[in-house]
């Protein structure tokens, strides 16, 4: 599309994907799925420099189009749940939010950015679909089990900080114990879900977080299927 627009009357007009997911259904199984957020992350950041805007759609599963979800996990489009529940999804923004200005990597899987002398690493296993499924085979989802989806497997994520000196180590790991699906599976998958259960949901699909000291960051990170990791290294006076 850039370079359509790039050879045409109107060189260097803006180029703006206003409605962009894994899928156009608003029932896609897989929009509930931990495979969301790495998803999100690579198309995002391979995209930087050739896309003004890239608008995922949509913000909720609230969406009047096709009528409310029969149940909290339906696929819906959105970053969070009718409930209010946040989806793997929602967090994928929520890390890309808090990287630095300055971009110093960008890698398949991960990015490196600077702010000021502070620094951020975000990294992902991004698992694509299984050949089966990529070519329409949807045997393999169900309501209760959608893992069978995806080629799913552990990777090898290696990066280089250039810290100087001592650092406040802030890590948070989005996995699939963050999930609120497999989450919603375990208390036993509720239609209705009660006001205690949604609350249960919200305090436990959320990214688990570390602290600790640093000086140096170098090697190689092993990462579950779809596991999303962001590091923050804040420089100590």
């Amino acid at each position: 599309m850039r370079e359509k627009i790039d050879q045409s009357p109107f060189s260097g007009a803006e180029l703006h994907l206003t409605e962009w997911n894994s899928s156009p259904s608003p029932r896609d199984l897989v929009h509930d799925m931990p495979f969301e957020a790495p998803f999100i992350l690579y198309n995002i950041t391979q995209n930087f420099g050739v896309t003004d805007s890239l608008a995922y759609w949509a913000f909720t599963d609230i969406f009047e189009e096709n009528g409310p979800g029969e149940i909290p996990f339906h696929g819906g489009f959105g970053l969070i749940n009718t409930d209010g529940v946040k989806k793997p999804s929602y967090w994928a923004y929520r890390f890309l939010s808090l990287l630095g200005d300055e971009i110093l990597e960008i890698a398949e899987d991960h990015i490196l950015t600077k702010q000021k002398e502070n620094y951020q690493l975000l990294m992902w296993n991004y698992c694509d679909y299984t050949e089966a499924f990529a070519k329409g085979d949807r045997s393999c989802l169900s309501f209760l089990d959608r893992d069978g989806a995806f080629d799913a497997k552990p990777a090898c994520v290696r990066a280089n900080v250039p810290l100087n000196g001592q650092y406040l180590q802030t890590v948070y790991t989005l996995d699939k114990s963050a999930s609120a699906f497999h989450n919603w599976v375990r208390m036993g998958a509720p239609q209705y879900p009660k006001r205690e259960q949604v609350e249960s949901l919200k305090r436990t699909s959320r990214p688990k977080c570390q602290k600790g000291e640093a000086t140096g960051f170098a090697g190689a990170v092993t990462l579950a299927p779809h596991e999303v990791r962001l590091y923050l290294f804040e420089k100590e006076a």
